[in-house]
């Protein structure tokens, strides 16, 4: 190789490391690498939303669309990450998500036996209960992935997280050899 290319390569490498620690949902992500993909993320997502106020385009936009579809796989990937550092199957979100959608109906029904249907109304004292108690479900849940520790040594899911916060998913193998030991000396 050239002098170029190593250098390029060099260049390189961190960027597709970025990247696959950004949209890959294999491997592990501890909390400082949820924390990172946070950073990125919010900021990210408040520059999109003033360029589609200040371009005047719908939130339907197909390149809107497409932008909001990239921020949900990449917040995606994070947490499967994070669930798989914990141990936790990446089956344990959609999970998340039914245990949500069925809180939600239970408080929606309590709201309208305490309060009456008609009186749920932006800002009334019904409104602030109902979205309070759906609010309460999801910052336990994301306090929850970002306080938990994850493991400390290599686990199902891949190699413990690096300084970066990420750590590599193990190869895989057929379902009778397990592509990991539990032993934690074994790296």
């Amino acid at each position: 190789p050239t002098e170029v290319s190593r250098y390029m390569s060099i260049a390189v490498q961190p960027i597709t490391v970025w990247f696959t620690n950004l949209f890959d949902p294999r491997g592990r992500c501890s909390r400082k690498g949820l924390a990172w993909v946070a950073l990125v993320l919010l900021p990210a997502q408040l520059v999109f939303a003033a360029a589609i106020v200040l371009l005047e385009l719908p939130w339907s936009h197909p390149v809107a669309l497409v932008i909001k579809a990239v921020f949900l796989w990449t917040a995606v990937a994070a947490v499967v990450k994070r669930l798989h550092d914990m141990d936790r199957s990446g089956y344990w979100l959609p999970g998340g998500f039914l245990i949500f959608f069925g809180w939600g109906i239970i408080v929606g029904i309590a709201t309208l036996v305490l309060f009456g249907a008609g009186n749920i109304a932006a800002g009334s004292p019904a409104f602030v209960f109902n979205v309070t108690l759906n609010t309460a479900v999801m910052v336990a849940a994301l306090l929850y992935l970002h306080i938990k520790k994850g493991q400390a040594h290599k686990n199902r899911y891949g190699l413990e997280p690096d300084a970066s916060g990420f750590g590599r998913a193990l190869p895989r193998v057929g379902k009778s050899q397990p592509a990991y030991t539990s032993d934690a000396a074994t790296v």
